[in-house]
Order: C-alpha cells, then structure tokens, then sequence
C-alpha cells in the first residue's frame, strides 16, 4: 500500500505511479540563487478561529470578499472570516459555515465564474480516492452533492479552470483527462495527457490564449481546449521533477508574460508561450533555489510547496532543506533581477513544507494556513505598475437589481497562488470594492464573470455584482481589485441618493518614444454621465506617473499635482444628459518611458 503525506509523525511520503524513462539525475544549472535578503515585508496573525475547532489547511477567496476556510486533514468543516468595517483581514470575525456532505483531503478546489464553490475527489478517511463532486453556495450556506467525476479525482492531482469557466481535472494514476461542466454539473472525458505521462502530482498553469501548461513531463505538454488535445511543448533547460518522488513545485504566470516554473529539486526555469497556442514556446534557465548545507543536492527543495504573485510583481514560496521536512523557509523571486532572496517567515511555524497553503487577497496581502497555529498575513512592500491594473469602461444597472461591470484586464494578469498540485486557489476573477467617505468598506457580491481567463489584454471583459444588503444610501469610491490590484476609484452612488454617476476612461492615441529626446503622449479622456440624473459640471483626476503635463490640452481646464494632472469641465461640456458622453485631451512628456496615463477619480454634479 502506497501511504500519501499525512500529519503523522513520520511524514513519509510517496508516489504510485511512476513516469516511463525518468532520469534518476539532475541536470546541473548554471545560475545560482541570491544569497541576498530581501526588503522585508511584515507578517501579522489573524485571530484564532472560533467558530471551527482546529487548524485550517484550505483556503477560498469568495467573491464577496469574505474567505472560506477548510478545516486540515479529512473533515467535512467549513468556517468563513469576515474582514472588519475597514476591509482589515487583520481583525476581522469567523463564523461557522455549513459541513460538506463527504470528510475529504488533498482535492481539486475552485471558484466558479457563477460565485460557487467547486470540490471534488480526493482522499477520504481510509485514505482512498473518490470521485465525489460538491459545490458550495455562499449566499444560501448551503452543499450540494452533484454527479461523481468519470475517473477518481484523487489527491494530490492537478486541475485547472479553463477560460470559459468549465474545470479540466487529471484522473487517478494514469494520464486520463476529465472535464466537469458547472452548467450541466457532469463530467465528460477529453483528451489524455501523451506518453510517458501518467499524471499523477504535476502543476497545470493557465495560459492567456487559454491553453494549459504542464511543465512537469520530458517533454512538457500543454492542453487545447479547441481540440480537447495535448501536444508537446519545448523542453526546460534543466530537471524540474524531483525523481525520487515525482514531485513538482508550484508555477505561476507572472506579469511579464512568462512562466516561473519552480521545480521540486533546487531548479527554477522560465516559460515563454509561443505566438499560437499550438506553438512549442521557449524556455530559460532561472535562479537555484537557496542553498542548504543540510540538502542532498546542497538546494533547498520545493516538492508540492505553495506559492503567491504579490501586487508588486514578485513571487513568494515556500521551500524546505529536503523533500516536506519540517522548516519552511519562505523566499521571494524577483522577476525584474532574476534573483531569488530569503525572507524571514511567520514566528513559530515549523510544519512540513507541503502543508503550507497560500492565498492572495484584495487588499494586497498574501494569506498563509497550515501552521499548525494561527493563519498569517503577509504584506509586501512595493506597489503595482499602472499598466498592470484592471481598468473600468463602464457600470451599467440591471433590470434584476444588480449592475454590470465592463473593463479590460478584470480578471488579472495570473491566477494569484498555486501548489505544487492539487492545493492552489486561483483568484483571478474581479472583486468590486465601495468606500464610502468614512472609509468604510464594502464588497459587492461578483458573479456570472464574462471568462475565467487571465491577462485579457485589451479584450472588454465583464461581471456582475450585487451590493452587500447592510450597504448605507449615498456616494461610494468603487474600484474592481484583483489578485490585490485596483482598478482607479469611479464614484458611485447607492439607491436612495439622486447624485449621478460619473466615469472617465483614458485612451493613448499617439506617442512619441525616442533615446535622444523625451517620451512623451498624446490622450483622450473619455467622460460619460450614468445617471440617473443630469450633471452640470465634472471633475477627473490622472496619474501620470513621471510624466508632466506640457500645456496643450483642449476641451478642459487643467491643473497640475507632482504625478496628478486635475482636470474640470469647459464653460461649454460639464452639462450631461444621463447617458451622454464628452471628451477632452492632453499630452504629457518625459524624460523616460512611462506607462500610460490611468483615471484615479471621475466626479459630477
């Protein structure tokens, strides 16, 4: 009998199945890791849970802001925890939610585009796979128990949602691939992965064509959901498998384009998709894991290790001195130096590596379970590049009482944290965030998301939202925020206030890049009134970063702030109808490439 990770004292741990022709060696990588710290952040605990007895291993953002929480081990508990009035996860309150109708561990977990929660397989009390599918509805607390998968969706297997929300899920010790629809609630089968594969404890990343990467086979392959096929992709330049084990570490699709591939035996390497989805795509070598005197292989490993994008770019995890020993030590990949640097961990946790779990937040923190003590908050330092942010065109109300949101980039540029296998939490779906004057903060309740993709570009996207039930009448700051990142605030008004609301949208229509002289733009802004009622005047405010404002702007008045241009109404376009729409311009200049401007706030009245 194969045994699986567990908490007992020996941690032992291995694989059932084994890849065809695997290399017993590691291939030997010339860029070494960082032996450098990095700028710190800072960890804070949240409170004790108290409605669950015990510890949480699970983590689920759900898209009212609240997080849903998973008991460790094989249990069927649940509990929720509510950020404070302030929208702090440092100090806010747990309930209990209600119990799953299987004890389950080690399983296939997701967010449905419709808000639900999605669970299915894993290991149950004896320890055996099972094929059981549940989903969660966080407005009614309530489980349901839907129609098993085809093939046992056992633990520590890999997963992915693809684009248009449907979840691809690996099968149970051989290379069968399955997909559960959450509009019809039934799993069909789709392609199997290609030989050697046989599956087992790999890490899937969704791509932004669509296309899913598993980086972990010789050769690596990649799912097309328009074929329901694998294909062969370029191969890394070094091991990213650990042979002992067949174990992996976690991936993620960084801002920049590219894949951090983290293997589980000391290596990183780094994945360029191709210009087609069909396309081999290329590879580079990245950073050694830190080193260890007390390592086989004198790395770290990162063996089935979770990992979290952090709003500034960078990339936490968590590696230990040998496959699941018990001390963690959290580290920090820097995309722009291609370095990885240590940090200093949460105080007090020591537990095996693999029971570590992460999850990134809205408000910019990386969340942290499985300490075996409290769950933990990191917050980074360092703040997002504008380009990077969400950006919203416009909110339109619905006959049913909820609202529209349109934008591009609504579902992030990476899914947030991943595991090694079967434990990540994709959070790559928008939040919509109010705060009212006070500072007060409230999260409306997204669903029915236009895709489940991720870096959309240009692309409009959309989603719904519900405003929260407790929510006072008047004028709210709202911003859509994902995986940490905020959209500019627009103004929005409560039913029961008549104050209309504004938005602005900013759009580069030439640039001038030069090495000689100052980059520089040229822009249009477009203001629309949403109603309900007339406006008489507008305000709106841009970021420009280090670029100045060079005095040719038409259609408004302008005034100037370090990074902040202030621009009001004309005598002759601040009144707008309901639904009318006027635009004004500018062009800034600087003396090095800057990012594009982005609306920081847009007002009437």
């Amino acid at each position: 009998m194969i045994q699986r990770k567990s908490r007992l004292p020996a941690l032992s741990k291995f694989r059932r199945s084994f890849r065809l022709g695997a290399a017993a060696a590691f291939a030997s990588v010339a860029v070494s890791a960082a032996t450098v710290h990095a700028q710190e952040g800072t960890w804070t605990a949240l409170p004790a849970d108290s409605a669950i007895t015990g510890h949480n291993g699970y983590a689920l953002l759900l898209t009212d802001g609240r997080i849903l929480f998973k008991k460790d081990n094989v249990t069927a508990d649940w509990s929720i925890y509510t950020p404070d009035a302030l929208g702090r996860y440092e100090t806010g309150t747990w309930t209990a939610a209600a119990q799953s109708h299987v004890a389950r561990h080690y399983f296939p977990q997701a967010v449905l585009a419709d808000g639900r929660v999605f669970i299915a397989g894993g290991e149950d009390v004896a320890g055996t796979d099972h094929a059981t599918v549940e989903w969660y509805d966080p407005i009614a607390n309530t489980w349901t128990q839907g129609q098993d998968l085809l093939f046992a969706g056992g633990g520590d297997l890999p997963y992915q949602m693809l684009a248009d929300g449907r979840i691809l899920l690996a099968a149970d010790g051989n290379n069968y691939s399955q997909i559960w629809d959450p509009k019809t609630n039934v799993a069909t089968q789709t392609g199997a992965e290609l030989p050697p594969a046989t599956v087992g404890e790999a890490t899937w990343v969704l791509l932004p064509d669509g296309t899913v990467l598993d980086f972990a086979w010789s050769p690596p392959q990649k799912y097309l959901p328009s074929t329901g096929q694998w294909i062969n992709v370029a191969s890394p330049p070094t091991v990213l498998w650990d042979s002992t084990n067949l174990e992996v570490g976690p991936g993620l699709l960084l801002y920049n384009g590219k894949v951090l591939a983290i293997g589980g035996p000391g290596h990183t390497a780094l994945y360029t998709p191709g210009a087609q989805p069909t396309a081999p795509g290329s590879w580079t070598l990245g950073p050694n894991l830190p080193a260890s005197p007390t390592s086989p292989t004198g790395l770290r490993y990162a063996d089935d290790v979770p990992a979290s994008i952090e709003p500034n770019g960078k990339v936490l995890f968590v590696t230990s001195s040998t496959a699941f020993s018990n001390d963690p030590e959290f580290d920090e990949y820097d995309p722009a130096t291609n370095t990885i640097a240590r940090l200093v961990g949460p105080p007090g946790v020591s537990p095996a590596s693999f029971w570590l779990r992460m999850l990134a937040l809205p408000s910019g923190q990386i969340l942290i379970t499985g300490t075996d003590t409290n769950d933990f908050l990191y917050t980074p330092v360092g703040s997002p590049n504008a380009a990077w942010r969400p950006t919203i065109q416009s909110i339109t109300a619905r006959a049913d009482g909820s609202y529209l949101v349109t934008g591009t980039q609504l579902n992030g540029l990476s899914q947030g944290a991943a595991y090694g296998d079967d434990g990540f939490a994709a959070t790559n779906y928008p939040l919509v965030r109010l705060v009212d004057a006070q500072q007060h903060v409230f999260y409306a309740r997204t669903h029915d998301m236009s895709t489940m993709g991720v870096a959309t570009g240009s692309t409009p996207v959309s989603a719904a939202f519900n405003l929260p039930a407790n929510i006072p009448s008047g004028t709210y700051s709202l911003s859509v925020v994902t995986n940490g990142i905020a959209s500019a605030a627009q103004s929005f008004v409560v039913a029961g206030s008549t104050k209309p609301v504004v938005t602005a949208v900013a759009s580069v229509y030439t640039s001038w890049p030069s090495s000689s002289a100052p980059v520089g733009y040229c822009a249009t802004v477009t203001v629309t009134n949403q109603g309900p009622g007339a406006i008489q005047s507008w305000k709106v405010d841009l970021a420009l970063a280090n670029a100045v404002y060079n005095g040719g702007g038409w259609n408004a008045q302008f005034t100037v702030a370090p990074g902040v241009l202030h621009a009001s109404n004309a005598s002759y376009n601040g009144s707008l109808a309901p639904s009318a729409s006027t635009q004004f311009g500018f062009c800034a200049q600087s003396s090095t490439p800057v990012p594009p401007p982005s609306v920081l706030l847009a007002s009437g009245g």
